[in-house]
C-alpha cells in the first residue's frame, strides 16, 4: 500500500494506509481546557475514535465528562464522506505542556494510533 499525506499541526506526515483519511488534527490551546479538532476525508470499518493525553511522559485515555469510563467519539464520517470532529478537554492545567494521541477504534474494537499533536501553555497567549 501507498503511504497517504496529512497534515498534522503544520507538518507532513507520512503514514501507511488506514481506514481513516485523516486530514487534520490540532489542539488549540484555550483557559485551562484544550480544544482537539480532527477533520477526517473518510472513515471505513472504523466505530470511532478514542484520546489519550500524555503528560510526564505518560499517556493516559481521556475520560467521559462524568468521569466514569474512556471517552469514546463515535464516527459520522463514510466511505464516500468525512466528517469534521471537535472535543474540548477541560481538565488541563494553564503552564503545562501535553501531547495528545487520535486512536481509530475499528469494527472488531482493535485500536490504530493514527496521530500525535501536542499543545504548550507556556509563555502563551490565549485567545479571547
Amino acid at each position: 500500500m501507498l503511504p497517504q499525506l496529512f497534515v498534522v499541526s503544520g507538518q507532513v506526515q507520512a503514514k501507511p494506509a488506514l481506514n481513516v483519511g485523516l486530514t487534520r488534527f490540532e489542539a488549540i490551546p484555550l483557559d485551562n481546557a484544550a480544544r482537539l479538532e480532527w477533520d477526517t476525508e473518510t472513515e471505513l470499518s472504523s466505530a470511532g475514535f478514542m484520546l489519550k493525553r500524555g503528560w510526564n511522559d505518560s499517556y493516559n485515555y481521556i475520560s467521559d465528562p462524568a468521569g466514569t469510563r474512556d471517552l469514546f467519539i463515535s464516527g459520522k464520517g463514510g466511505p464516500a464522506q468525512g466528517y469534521e470532529y471537535t472535543f474540548t478537554d477541560e481538565t488541563v492545567v494553564n503552564g503545562e505542556s501535553y501531547t495528545y494521541q487520535l486512536i481509530e477504534v475499528q469494527v472488531d474494537a482493535s485500536e490504530v494510533v493514527l496521530a500525535d499533536t501536542s499543545v504548550s501553555y507556556t509563555h502563551l497567549t490565549l485567545p479571547t
